[in-house]
C-alpha cells in the first residue's frame, strides 16, 4: 500500500512547482502588460494580421517597424514557423494599412497577407463579472454541499475547504500552462480560454 499521507511533503513540492510559476506569470504580466494575464483582441479589441514573408524573420524586427511609425502597444511573434508572423496592435483605417504595408515590404521584403482583421472586444468586463460570480457561486456550492455531507465528522468545513483550494489549484496550473505556452508561442487570454478554465471548475 503507498503511503500516500506519509509523502506529503513530495505532494506539496509537486504542487509549488505547478502553481508557483503562475503567480510569477501573473506578476510579470501585470508589469509588463498592466492586465494580470496577456490578453487578446477578444477582451481588448483592435486588429490582428497574420503575413508569411518569403525568408526568416524576427519578431522584434516585425514589431520595430509598428513601433517606428508610432504603434506603440504591438505585440508580435511567430506562427507555424520562422517565416510567418502574427502581429496585435491597436485598429486602424486603410490609409494606415497601407503605410504599413510599404514600410514592411520595404524593411523586411514583400510578404503575403495571410489575415487582417479588425474587432471590438468580443468578451467585456460584464461577461467576466458574470464569470467570475459564476465561480464565487459555485465554490460557496462546494463547501457548504461537502460540509454538509460530512456533518457527521469533526470540522466539516475543512473538507469543502480543501475541495475549493484543489479548485483554485487547477485553475492555477492551467495559468501556468498558458504562462508557458505565452513564451513558446505567443498564447494569450482569449474566449477560448475563458470556456476552458469554467470547464476545469465545473
Amino acid at each position: 500500500m503507498v503511503d500516500i499521507v506519509g509523502r506529503r511533503p513530495l505532494w506539496y513540492l509537486i504542487t509549488l512547482i505547478l502553481v508557483v510559476p503562475s503567480l510569477l506569470f501573473m506578476v510579470y504580466s501585470l508589469v509588463t502588460y498592466g492586465t494580470l494575464l496577456p490578453l487578446n483582441i477578444d477582451y481588448t479589441g483592435g486588429t490582428q494580421w497574420e503575413m508569411r514573408f518569403e525568408q526568416p524573420v524576427e519578431p522584434a524586427d516585425v514589431r520595430r517597424i509598428f513601433v517606428d511609425n508610432g504603434y506603440n502597444d504591438t505585440t508580435a511573434f511567430l506562427v507555424e514557423d520562422d517565416q510567418t508572423a502574427q502581429v496585435k496592435f491597436e485598429s486602424i483605417d486603410a490609409g494606415e494599412k497601407a503605410n504599413l504595408e510599404a514600410a514592411i515590404a520595404e524593411a523586411l521584403g514583400p510578404f503575403e497577407e495571410r489575415s487582417f482583421r479588425s474587432i471590438g472586444p468580443t468578451i467585456g468586463a460584464e461577461v467576466s463579472r458574470a464569470a467570475i460570480g459564476a465561480v464565487v457561486v459555485a465554490s460557496l456550492g462546494i463547501l457548504l454541499y461537502i460540509a454538509w455531507a460530512f456533518r457527521q465528522v469533526p470540522n466539516p468545513f475543512r473538507y469543502g475547504t480543501c475541495a475549493v483550494i484543489a479548485l483554485v489549484h487547477d485553475v492555477l496550473v492551467t495559468v501556468t500552462f498558458i504562462g508557458i505556452m505565452h513564451f513558446v508561442a505567443g498564447w494569450e487570454i482569449d474566449a477560448l480560454f475563458l470556456t476552458a478554465i469554467l470547464t476545469v471548475i465545473g
